[in-house]
């Protein structure tokens, strides 16, 4: 479902995904019970499926893909037409900044940051069961930032 604006009703868009994350310029990922990959351009894009399996994925800004398959194996993917790159390490959640930071935990709750692609995962100290808004801690702006991606969004939705 969509929502395009606080005194607008739910509209139905056709599939099902168990999880999704939804870009600034409306483009969607998302995974389905099945593990199976979908992106689509924004609420009248088409569903594509996107070779591989995962069961946990974010994206940043600039459509940097990262996942997280079942064996806890961790993927990058740059944009729709991107390949998947294996990146070393285990992890069972992540969050990528617009920066192209990368924080993740593994099983155990350990926390782990990475400077992007080409960086190395890097041990925080304490420990997470999960991820969630960690961008508004680690980057003051980022909630302002994340506020007005969201408002923008819904005006092109109306449209």
């Amino acid at each position: 479902y969509t929502l395009s604006g606080p005194t607008d009703t739910w509209k139905k868009i056709e599939g099902s995904l168990t999880s999704l994350r939804v870009m600034p310029n409306g483009r969607v990922w998302g995974i389905n019970v099945n593990q199976d990959i979908f992106t689509r351009a924004g609420v009248d894009g088409v569903w594509q499926l996107i070779q591989g399996k995962l069961v946990f994925l974010d994206v940043n800004a600039k459509g940097e893909v990262w996942g997280i398959n079942q064996a806890q194996d961790i993927y990058y993917r740059n944009g729709v037409n991107g390949d998947w790159i294996q990146i070393p390490g285990k992890l069972v959640k992540l969050r990528v900044l617009d920066n192209g930071t990368v924080y993740g935990i593994n099983a155990a709750g350990l926390i782990y940051r990475r400077e992007g692609v080409e960086g190395q995962w890097i041990n925080i100290q304490g420990n997470l069961t999960d991820l969630c808004g960690l961008s508004w801690v680690t980057q003051p702006s980022s909630r302002r930032k994340h506020l007005k991606r969201q408002q923008k969004m819904l005006r092109k939705l109306r449209k």
